[in-house]
């Protein structure tokens, strides 16, 4: 192969890791936005405080200063809370990955 193909192959591979980063970040902010209107509705909760609880729930922070009270709350906040993680690291390590490989071809010039 080419010098010249394997550059173009390169910045393509890059373009697909930068798509796939913006879709989970899509996604974490369907998450984060949905679980929050779902608070305000069930709950009762102000949006803010829903997008706020909503937020630290998913990042694992946990404060306890608010907490659901109903128990369909309590319910959706159990399935919730594996989901929005399961995201958010998958979000994580994608960029970790790519940013290893950013520096791999760096120091492999």
């Amino acid at each position: 192969m080419k010098k010249e193909e394997l550059l173009r192959m390169e910045e393509e591979e890059h373009r697909k890791f930068h798509r796939r980063i913006l879709y989970v970040f899509i996604v974490m902010m369907i998450v984060l936005f949905g679980g929050a209107t779902f608070y305000y509705y069930i709950e009762g909760w102000r949006y803010l405080d829903a997008l706020y609880f909503s937020s630290y729930t998913i990042t694992t922070v946990g404060y306890g200063d608010i907490t659901p009270k109903t128990d369909a709350g309590k319910i959706f906040t159990i399935f919730y809370i594996f989901v929005g993680v399961g995201i958010v690291l998958y979000g994580l390590s994608l960029m970790a990955s790519h940013f290893v490989e950013i520096r791999e071809e760096f120091w492999l010039e």
